[in-house]
């Protein structure tokens, strides 16, 4: 299979408008003639069926649905099929249905909640920042003079991502975030253990180790400038288990590390390099 993001489509409701706007004729044989064979397209379960928690949210979901037909019917004309990615509850916030407060695990859901009432959001952070590879980042010893890139590589330009709060800021709200998370965590390794609520710990552990690489290597590339031995040594002992950490997790669940538009953020043998250089790196400064 070959298969792509529809390049007009949106990333929220495809399927509101008519299919010649978002996948008119001119791009579907553009993809034909380079090989394309399938396109992946936002869904949202709670528009295209009867949604009893919430009626109101899936009152149009028949004309959805013939839309989602028609684009299905548009696309196999030129031998593509049609991928739909779907992510529920996604966008609806978490208090859109007080009244099946029962359902989750409400104690955890708060603190992982307030775990991210501390984050300090802002766009450079959320696309430049080392999150997105997590421990996966692949750190050097010596200090890098270039420029973060979009989703992938972060290398010392801490400076772009955490803008635009000031170092000290950034570091603060980082440990909150990390310690609230924790707490969730530890909650729900306390519930009772279901193949689904395994997952959601499986992930939320995952989530900690990424955001615990954007701290580290803020502080790292931050203490790296200032030549501090001893606490760039510090760093990267606690990175090297927290890529331990991740690769454990990793083996378990091949969701792990994959995003949709991206493939893979890394893979079993990023994982390794990254810890075998940390070992290199701390032989180096002894």
């Amino acid at each position: 299979m070959r298969i792509v993001h529809g390049y007009l489509s949106p990333c929220g409701d495809a399927f509101s408008t008519k299919c010649e706007d978002t996948l008119p004729s001119v791009l579907l044989k553009k993809y034909q003639s380079a090989g394309v064979n399938g396109i992946w397209l936002h869904a949202l379960l709670s528009a295209l069926s009867p949604y009893p928690f919430a009626p109101r949210l899936s009152q149009d979901y028949k004309q959805k649905r013939e839309n989602l037909r028609a684009i299905i019917k548009r696309c196999g004309e030129y031998g593509i099929k049609v991928f739909l990615y779907l992510n529920e509850p996604r966008a609806l916030p978490s208090d859109s249905l007080p009244q099946y407060d029962h359902l989750i695990g409400w104690k955890e859901k708060r603190t992982l909640c307030s775990a991210f009432r501390e984050y300090p959001f802002s766009i450079t952070m959320l696309y430049n920042s080392p999150k997105t590879l997590g421990p996966a980042n692949l750190w050097e010893i010596e200090c890098e003079e270039k420029t973060s890139t979009m989703v992938c590589y972060a290398f010392d330009d801490y400076e772009n991502w955490l803008a635009p709060y000031p170092y000290e800021i950034y570091i603060s709200q980082f440990e909150k975030v990390i310690k609230l998370w924790k707490e969730g965590v530890t909650i729900l390794e306390k519930a009772e253990r279901t193949p689904s609520v395994e997952e959601i710990i499986r992930y939320a552990k995952v989530a900690l180790c990424h955001f615990t690489t954007d701290l580290l290597q803020t502080k790292y590339s931050f203490v790296k400038r200032l030549g501090d031995r001893k606490q760039m040594k510090e760093l990267i002992s606690k990175e090297k288990q927290n890529a331990i950490d991740l690769l454990n997790l990793f083996v378990t669940d091949a969701k792990i590390g994959y995003e949709a538009s991206n493939h893979y953020f890394y893979t079993y043998p990023n994982l390794i390099e990254k810890i075998l250089r940390m070992e290199k790196f701390k032989a180096q400064l002894n």
